[in-house]
């Protein structure tokens, strides 16, 4: 390898990148007006609001477009014949909840950061509070437990995926699994393959969990 400052990754990242965005990509800078202007925007909104505009609602809806694709990719691979159904079937119905109870939530932030509703500095405060610790829910907290990765694998929704980490699946935590029982399946390790199960089951019960601890941050009195 070369020296600095010719080493590849130096290179790359200190002279290769920004030149070729100056002299052929961006000339005129828009880009970096364009994204200062982004964040400035970003901070505007976190200052103009009483309360955090984090939309409950339509993190659900993500979380439902999440699990159908969770679904069709198990159903691809032969798994959810083998899982237990049942817990599938509790999962969908706690989102449901959970979405149900993120609506009239939703509606009491937009109300109160449009000024059409007035709110205490303690009601605030608690509220705020709340929507800081909802992504806390999805958190797993004994990583060192589950695997060697535990550490890219923190958050039970949007964890990093390890199997293909350029692919983007939905819920890494759980279909990386399946990838693993996958292979296994393949290879004729029938040992792994059941270890992978298991995994797959726990996973689906710590992305449950996440979700009913976040429908207990929602369970509050939302008047003054």
């Amino acid at each position: 390898m070369e020296n600095v400052p010719y080493s590849f990754m130096l290179y790359h990242t200190a002279y290769e990148i920004p030149w070729l965005n100056e002299n052929f990509l961006d000339t005129k800078g828009l880009t970096s007006v364009a994204l200062g202007q982004f964040w400035l925007e970003i901070v505007k909104q976190l200052a103009d609001n009483i309360l955090i505009p984090f939309n409950i609602e339509d993190y659900c809806l993500a979380l439902y477009e999440f699990l159908a694709r969770a679904n069709a990719q198990m159903k691809l691979e032969g798994v959810t014949k083998l899982i237990n159904n049942t817990k599938l079937d509790l999962l969908q119905e706690s989102l449901g909840r959970f979405h149900k109870l993120s609506i009239p939530f939703q509606q009491f932030i937009n109300a109160v950061n449009n000024g059409k509703m007035p709110i205490s500095l303690i009601k605030r405060e608690q509220i705020n509070q709340r929507l800081l610790l909802l992504e806390r829910c999805f958190l797993i907290t004994n990583v060192d437990k589950i695997d060697e990765n535990g550490e890219n694998r923190r958050h039970s929704i949007f964890s990093a995926p390890i199997e293909e980490e350029n692919s983007g699946y939905p819920f890494p935590f759980m279909l990386d699994s399946v990838i693993r029982w996958k292979r296994a399946i393949n290879s004729n390790n029938h040992f792994e393959a059941k270890l992978e199960l298991q995994q797959i089951n726990l996973a689906i019960s710590w992305i449950q969990y996440g979700i009913e601890c976040a429908q207990d941050l929602l369970k509050i009195e939302l008047d003054n």
